[in-house]
């Protein structure tokens, strides 16, 4: 939602609504091209802890889809939820994703030839053999 309106995009609260025994601020969201997604912010810690995901088939029909964030830890000052669980309408067991380890703000270098990519800071020349056998600091 960062820049929403710059992006076209139009926010309207619809209620609030309790998700996992919090409330929680139900917003649609309309996208420039108008489609429709809902969000829910929790009205505690503000942080998104579900969203309207793209509708399923399912037994021949649509069926609506909801993404669920939860056990939100702290890793380096950001809240990052470690359990994600998607509901498909009319299924009884969701599917959930643990997330096991997260890395934030990991720096990536642009090397000088767009052919190159490094990672920082373990950075270390890539090297290519010449035809004369020689190794010389180079492109892949």
């Amino acid at each position: 939602m960062v820049d929403y309106a710059a992006k076209g995009t139009q926010i309207a609260l619809e209620g609030i609504e309790p998700v996992d025994g919090h409330n929680a601020y139900k917003l649609k969201l309309t996208l420039k091209n108008g489609n429709v997604q809902h969000i829910w912010i929790d009205a505690q810690s503000f942080l998104d802890v579900k969203v309207d995901g793209a509708p399923r088939r399912m037994d021949g029909k649509m069926r609506s889809v909801w993404i669920s964030q939860r056990d939100f830890r702290s890793v380096q000052g950001l809240m990052v939820p470690y359990l994600y669980e998607t509901a498909i309408d009319g299924s009884p067991h969701p599917h959930r994703m643990v997330i096991e380890s997260v890395t934030v703000n990991r720096t990536w270098i642009m090397p000088a030839s767009r052919n190159r990519r490094c990672w920082s800071p373990h950075h270390r020349p890539l090297r290519r053999p010449t035809r004369r056998g020689q190794e010389v600091a180079g492109r892949r």
